[in-house]
């Protein structure tokens, strides 16, 4: 028994990690899978989840169900087929749902709070992509419940396709409805056919021919033949049906106030699209009350998109002939941008004794008197300050402020941030910004902006910053335009978001912006790298390493840190001069904090600068590399191994090799378990304790070293360190001989040949 020791490859882990599997040692197959998880993670993760499964069906706890969902999840969405079939069978049939099954465990879902709703939806287009369904519907329904017409009708398909749950027409029928009073035409014509065939809802060919002729006014030619064939069965069907078919998206009669009553009705029901429409028709024959409806609804987006100016259009036409609810909206609506109009039909409605008019009249009265006194009082402010009366000034700002002057609270802050005519005060400054830009102030705008992303007057507060250099933007500060696009470019305040930072640097950079010209020019400099990047990664899929290289190494060039990454993966795969090749683009991706690269960085130096390669490990452990963190507790026991060696061999200090290899077999080395046992067995750096002896062996067998596993078997067997147990000796002999051992293979044939510790079978390891 010396001192030595084995490493496995991490092709022979995953055959073992299979052939446990097979054996029914799941639980064991699931840790040899994660050893590999880093190099082999598709399959790696596949075995795990099959192993879960394994674990599920046999055991029956919710958790392994859960594990091997994710795990599942986790290679199918690396392109593993088989992963994704087994999803499929076992997850996306109703047959066992993990929200089913194991019902509070948050876990389980995914983390969709902190998403925007084109982020729920790409998520779970991807999800849907790999076959995922239930992830997939999980996302995009979130995003459906947040108003995307797209998710509605994915949500809709999924539900009547059975995809990521039980087939659900009254679901599906829900979610195409939702969709199409948005105006989808897919899923107008799709309600139609709902309607038409009676699924998910009662069957109704009034509504579906309403349906069909929606989209079929959009251009959806599969509507419209629908809707043709319909109308050209008229003469074969009862007279009641003939009816509802030719009256199909028309009005049940012609006379304007049974069209405002059916419409009202249906207003009343919430069937927003069908009252509108109802409405529409009574409105264009000159109804009053139809109009009035019809703005109201156009006001607020019901049934339709929202639109304020046909709204407007509606009310005035209500309000020429006298409607006063009608003449009261126009005037708020004129309120906001034409006093003389607001000011008219408030009147009018007041004159019809309309309350809320007469208040607001006076109001507008008493704002349009606060208005000339403020300034009235802002002018003499203005002469003050160029008096270089600055104290006076600002006593003439402020009154005038207070008058709701926008001017004058801009002046104000201007004041009190430099402290003219009083003490610098940023804080007064912020409050008087923040009164004019909320009034439209561009300056003040712009300046909240500049105060709340360098905290001045305030804590800093970046995503208050980009909301007023937005506001300012919009109004065409090409200052704030240029902000703005930093700001998304760099995801300061806000989610990273490229496109909007382009569309505000080119605004920018329109009206001569040079830093916005200088960073757009960037952009496209970076999306050229990023194209050959994405081309090369398809290549590189596709295993075409010779196109894949040329495109990669143009983005590395560029700076991309995968394509560094991926470089070097090409490289690595040869021999020779490759190698050198590999190394640089590692140590490139590597130094720029790449995860994966720092790894490899690692297996590239451990057996040559074994220092150099632990500083790599460690780096990639630091940002939770599995693999690399095992390295790094490998290497440093390594180390201590290789002392206890020199201690024992070359200081003969046997007591300092024994706690040496104890503190490096405590971190899992194989070796240094050995050498413990062999040290305890004979009493070498310590008094000879057998029972430690036999407890170390075992450490070494469990992880398979075939000399621990014998002599494990010799200790069980004469009953040193333990009482004798002739079964486990056995079982250790056993481990020892499938390794091939001669020596165990003999004595295993003894010991069934005389029936020690199992029964008596001459034939079992006979040689």
């Amino acid at each position: 028994m010396g001192l030595f020791g084995s490493r496995k490859t991490l092709e022979e882990i995953f055959e073992e990690g299979k052939e446990r599997y097979e054996r029914g040692e799941y639980a064991q197959a699931i840790l040899l899978f994660f050893k590999i998880t880093r190099k082999l993670p598709a399959e790696s993760d596949y075995w795990a989840g099959k192993s879960f499964l394994a674990l599920f069906d046999e055991k029956g706890k919710e958790s392994d169900l859960k594990k091997a969902k994710n795990f599942l999840s986790f290679a199918a969405e690396k392109g593993h087929a088989d992963a994704a079939k087994l999803l499929e069978q076992r997850f996306g049939e109703g047959e066992q749902t993990v929200s089913d099954s194991s019902a509070g465990e948050k876990d389980s879902a995914p983390h969709v709070d902190d998403k925007t709703t084109e982020e729920l939806f790409q998520e779970g287009m991807e999800a849907y992509a790999v076959k995922n369904y239930l992830k997939a519907l999980l996302l995009i329904e979130k995003a459906a419940e947040q108003g995307n017409v797209t998710a509605q009708l994915k949500c809709g398909l999924m539900y009547d396709d059975g995809k990521g749950a039980d087939t659900d027409k009254k679901k599906a029928f829900m979610w195409y409805k939702k969709a199409a009073e948005q105006g989808n035409v897919d899923a107008q014509y799709l309600c139609g056919l709902m309607y038409h065939q009676g699924e998910g809802t009662t069957a109704d060919i009034n509504q579906a021919c309403i349906w069909y002729e929606k989209a079929a006014k959009q251009e959806h030619e599969t509507a419209k033949k629908v809707l043709a064939e319909l109308k050209d069965q008229v003469d074969h069907i009862s007279p009641t049906e003939k009816s509802q078919v030719k009256s199909a998206g028309q009005p049940s009669a012609e006379n304007p106030e049974q069209l405002f009553q059916e419409g009202m009705a249906a207003y009343e029901a919430k069937e927003y699209v069908k009252a509108m429409d109802l409405l529409e028709k009574a409105a264009e024959q000159g109804h009053v009350d139809a109009q009035f409806r019809c703005g109201v609804m156009y006001y607020r987006g019901e049934g339709t998109d929202v639109d304020r100016i046909k709204a407007l259009k509606l009310y005035e036409k209500a309000a020429e002939q006298g409607h006063a609810d009608a003449q009261f909206n126009c005037g708020e609506i004129y309120a906001t941008i034409d006093n003389t109009n607001a000011i008219k039909w408030y009147e009018r409605a007041a004159k019809q004794g309309h309350k809320a008019a007469s208040d607001k009249l006076n109001q507008l009265t008493e704002k349009n008197q606060a208005a000339d006194n403020g300034n009235r009082m802002f002018q003499e402010g203005l002469a003050a300050y160029a008096a270089y009366d600055y104290a006076k000034s600002l006593v003439m700002f402020e009154k005038a402020a207070e008058y709701g002057n926008v001017s004058a609270q801009f002046q104000c802050g201007i004041m009190y941030f430099n402290g003219k005519g009083t003490d610098v005060n940023k804080e007064k400054a912020l409050i008087w910004y923040e009164k004019a830009a909320e009034k439209g102030h561009v300056d003040a705008q712009f300046n909240c902006g500049i105060m709340y992303d360098n905290g001045e007057g305030t804590a800093e507060n970046k995503a208050k910053a980009l909301m007023w250099f937005e506001k300012a933007a919009e109004q065409g500060d090409v200052k704030a335009q240029y902000n703005c696009g930093i700001m998304y470019a760099n995801g300061i305040g806000v989610a990273e978001d490229k496109t909007k930072a382009i569309m505000w640097l080119e605004k920018a950079a329109e009206q001569g912006h040079q830093a916005a010209s200088d960073k757009l020019k960037q952009f496209t400099e970076t999306a050229k790298r990023d194209q050959l990047f994405k081309e090369g990664m398809a290549a590189y899929n596709a295993e075409d390493y010779e196109k894949a290289l040329p495109l990669l190494e143009q983005a590395a060039e560029q700076g991309n840190i995968d394509a560094q990454f991926l470089c070097g993966s090409i490289h690595y795969k040869k021999d020779g001069i490759h190698k050198i090749t590999a190394l640089k683009w590692y140590r490139k991706a590597a130094g720029q904090g790449h995860v994966d690269a720092q790894f490899q960085m690692g297996v590239m130096k451990e057996n040559i600068y074994e220092d150099e390669a632990l500083m790599w490990f460690k780096r990639a452990a630091e940002q939770g590399h599995k693999a690399a963190f095992d390295k790094v507790k490998q290497l440093n026991s390594n180390i201590m191994f290789n002392e206890g060696v020199e201690a024992y061999y070359e200081a003969k200090d046997y007591a300092k090799a024994l706690s040496l290899f104890e503190r490096a077999a405590e971190q899992g080395n194989v070796k240094a378990q050995c050498n413990c046992g062999i040290m305890y067995a004979n009493g070498k750096g310590t008094e000879a304790d057998q029972a430690k002896a036999l407890m170390w062996y075992e450490k070494a067998a469990e992880q398979g070293d075939v000399n621990a596993q014998l002599n494990c078997g010799m200790m069980y067997d004469i009953g040193e360190g333990t009482e004798p147990d002739k079964a486990k000796a056995l079982m250790w002999y056993e481990k020892a001989a499938e390794q091939g051992n001669e020596d165990a293979k003999s004595i295993c044939s003894v010991m069934y040949a005389n029936g020690h510790g199992a029964r008596r079978n001459k034939k079992r390891f006979k040689k």
